[in-house]
């Protein structure tokens, strides 16, 4: 026969339980009680902030078709984006078609390709590095110019998150190109969508990649 524990020692006991549980890092989520030496959560969505912690650690999933997990580390001390990225892949979107511009409303001006995307979308607030890579095939003349940018929400695409191609002295030239950039306050939801223009001749794109990587969000 088991005896019940007086009610100092119960109160004792469930008062222990809960600093063990923040010392591995344990927080109820979706009803769930906290349970000993339960390791560290794999969530869906981040644990509130009256059950956040300094240091605590949690496994983020991004994207659960494509596997992508976001290892975040809670910082109390920052103002607004209070997780940190410690690990795992990066979000992204893949186009390998080769696409010709020829659209008129792409000379010059930043639009849809043949084959829209690539496009990402991040699903929480905060700092993110945004790479794009793609080859890209001029064929006109000297100066002419193609380039590959993206939207950000309902932001066009500007020059300043390009990557680009202008012909040199030979008429035909292919390159690959690639860069990562910091894209800061973004908010939870915002499509990265690829937009592309050409200047003077035509030229196409072909085996892009956009990619989202979290700095720090909330």
């Amino acid at each position: 026969m088991t005896l019940p524990l007086p009610s100092p020692w119960a109160d004792s006991q469930a008062a222990v339980q809960r600093n063990l549980d923040a010392l591995a890092g344990v927080f109820p989520v979706d009803g769930q009680s906290p349970s000993l030496f339960r390791p560290r959560r794999t969530v869906t969505s981040l644990p509130p902030a009256s059950q956040a912690f300094d240091g605590m650690e949690v496994y983020y999933v991004a994207d659960s078709t494509n596997g992508v997990t976001w290892h975040l580390k809670y910082k109390a001390s920052e103002a607004t984006y209070k997780w940190h990225f410690v690990g795992g892949p990066p979000l992204s979107d893949y186009v390998d078609a080769t696409d010709a511009l020829v659209n008129p409303t792409n000379n010059n001006v930043y639009g849809v390709g043949p084959t829209a995307g690539p496009s990402v979308t991040a699903p929480l607030a905060g700092d993110y590095m945004v790479h794009i890579d793609a080859g890209l095939i001029m064929n006109g003349s000297v100066g002419a110019v193609i380039a590959m940018s993206y939207d950000i929400g309902g932001t066009g695409a500007v020059d300043a998150d390009a990557i680009s191609l202008t012909v040199p002295a030979a008429a035909n030239t292919a390159v690959s190109s690639a860069r990562d950039k910091k894209q800061a306050g973004i908010a939870a939801s915002t499509a990265f969508t690829a937009k592309y223009k050409y200047i003077t001749s035509i030229g196409s794109v072909r085996r892009r990649t956009l990619s989202l990587l979290p700095i720090r969000v909330i």
